[in-house]
């Protein structure tokens, strides 16, 4: 089998900063296997493994074969949305379906929120616990529509106290909040959370998989490329049994990477309908 690979850096128009680790760049391994495209990605902060490892891996791979259970997870998603491509399933219509997306806003401005609305959408993703002002999340949330939602990243910085204060602050809207994303540092935090307005796991869905008890999470966000794509099929079809929507999530990846994202978004709508949050390729330059 011949394996051309290129590395193809994507420059940030904004720098991002994922779990205290900020980026100007992202690099990817890009290329044509047997008429199948492949992409290979690694979000610095997010991922464990380094670029120039997963990389590594990804030529070894189709030199040696190695075992699946050893392979980085951004190179087993890379491999797997690769294989999942070249196979009949991928043309079944629960693959192929429109999929909503929610904006990321970057601030609570006005401006970016217009910016969305022209773009079609209507729920919105805005990261907080980062020294916003209550005053313009307020504001914000003044012009949003009956029927648009928001969704809040609280970043793992907030306490229960600091939540329930912002809350209180802008009760009138709790009925625009879809849910409000890893607020805590802590897992066992999530799990006793009882309040109208719903919490989502994302850096501790691993937590919420292997949990078995009761608890009141019934939202979740799936990162694929931290999972596999073949895993996180698994993990829809787990989570939606339970009871919990699930929201896939992309963690920047280019355009080959998203359209295995936005397949498996299209299995999850089919199951229970939800806004995606892929709306990251225009962030790149």
């Amino acid at each position: 089998m011949e394996v051309n690979l290129t590395e193809v850096i994507r420059r940030f128009s904004t720098p991002m900063k994922v779990c205290g680790v900020e980026t100007h760049d992202k690099y990817f391994l890009e290329g044509v296997i047997e008429g199948v495209p492949l992409e290979l990605s690694v979000l610095p902060g997010l991922h464990r493994e380094s670029f120039e490892k997963a990389s590594s891996q990804l030529r070894d791979y189709f030199k040696s074969n190695i075992d699946h259970s050893e392979l980085y997870p951004s190179v087993r998603f890379a491999i797997e949305s690769w294989q999942f491509k070249k196979s009949l399933a991928s043309q079944e219509p629960k693959w192929n379906q429109p999929v909503e997306l929610n904006a990321l806003l970057l601030s609570p401005s006005l401006k970016d929120l217009e910016r969305a609305r022209v773009m079609g959408r209507s729920c919105f993703k805005l990261k907080i616990a980062r020294g916003e002002s209550a005053n313009d999340i307020i504001e914000l949330l003044k012009h949003l529509s009956p029927s648009e939602k928001i969704r809040f990243d609280g970043n793992r910085l907030l306490t229960e106290n600091a939540l329930e204060n912002l809350l209180e602050a802008i009760t009138p809207y709790w009925s625009h909040i879809d849910y409000i994303e890893e607020p805590f540092a802590h897992f066992r935090d999530h799990l006793n959370w009882r309040h109208p307005v719903a919490l989502a796991v994302d850096e501790s869905l691993p937590l919420l998989l292997k949990h078995t008890g009761p608890c009141g999470l019934s939202r979740a966000v799936l990162k694929p490329a931290l999972f596999g794509f073949d895993e996180s099929v698994r993990i829809i079809d787990n989570l939606c049994k339970r009871g919990v929507v699930v929201t896939l999530s992309s963690s920047f990846e280019g355009p080959i990477g998203m359209a295995a994202n936005f397949a498996l978004a299209s299995y999850q709508n089919s199951i229970q309908p939800n806004p995606a949050g892929l709306d990251t390729l225009s962030f790149f330059n």
